[in-house]
């Protein structure tokens, strides 16, 4: 008897554990190929996917993709069944609208750059000294354009000399609001900018294939191509 009770509760605890292992599968998943492919807006301009085996129903990869145009991209929650084709790195829709795989968090922040739009993705290293890591990534096909450290400065006008000028940031700043990337400098609002210090690489961006030191203030120290 409680044999077949044990042998009852363990058929019970399969079938539990295969039925919750389909319900990680989101109902909308579409089929393409050899794929069950469910995509999600995480914010304007940045989807999440994930793709499942069509046989065994495991999940293979996910990934975060972008809409590689200026405007704010697709804003339906679920775009699952929009989906008509998948690749290693690009999710196709109906409509020709085509996502971009690209490695910039989901905390990164979208804003306009010299040439269109770019994603900013910065974490804080020193607190105390307020210096970060930012990785700035195309908006138009996630390619990464700038990497390296920054650091925390207000800059103001200089009326007399017609230059700006900055000044290092002292204590603790949260929630930078960043507006715009020159190329240098990454913007943020009340006047406040991260500019580069150290080695700065920038891939593919118009100066592609340099590194470039910077010292506190943001002056150029020396340039190496790679």
């Amino acid at each position: 008897m409680l044999r077949n009770f044990v042998l009852i509760l363990f058929s019970v605890l399969i079938i539990s554990s295969c039925s919750k292992k389909a319900d990680d599968i989101p109902r909308s998943a579409k089929l393409c190929g050899d794929y069950l492919v469910s995509v999600r807006i995480v914010k304007i301009g940045m989807y999440h996917a994930q793709m499942f085996s069509r046989l065994d129903k495991k999940l293979v990869e996910e990934k975060d993709y972008i809409y590689p145009v200026t405007s704010n991209g697709v804003k339906a929650a679920d775009l699952s069944d929009r989906v008509v084709k998948y690749d290693d790195n690009a999710i196709y829709l109906e409509g020709g609208v085509k996502l971009i795989a690209c490695d910039a968090s989901q905390d990164a922040e979208r804003i306009q750059g010299v040439k269109g739009r770019v994603w900013v993705d910065c974490n804080i290293t020193d607190q105390k000294n307020n210096r970060y890591y930012c990785t700035i990534y195309s908006a138009k096909d996630g390619s990464v354009l700038a990497k390296g450290g920054y650091v925390l400065n207000k800059f103001y006008w200089d009326e007399k000399e017609r230059v700006s000028k900055y000044t290092r940031v002292k204590g603790r700043v949260s929630g930078l609001d960043y507006v715009y990337y020159g190329g240098v400098g990454i913007t943020a609002k009340n006047k406040l900018v991260l500019m580069p210090e150290g080695l700065i690489d920038y891939p593919e961006s118009r100066r592609s294939g340099l590194r470039v030191v910077y010292d506190k203030d943001g002056t150029v120290l020396k340039e190496e191509e790679y």
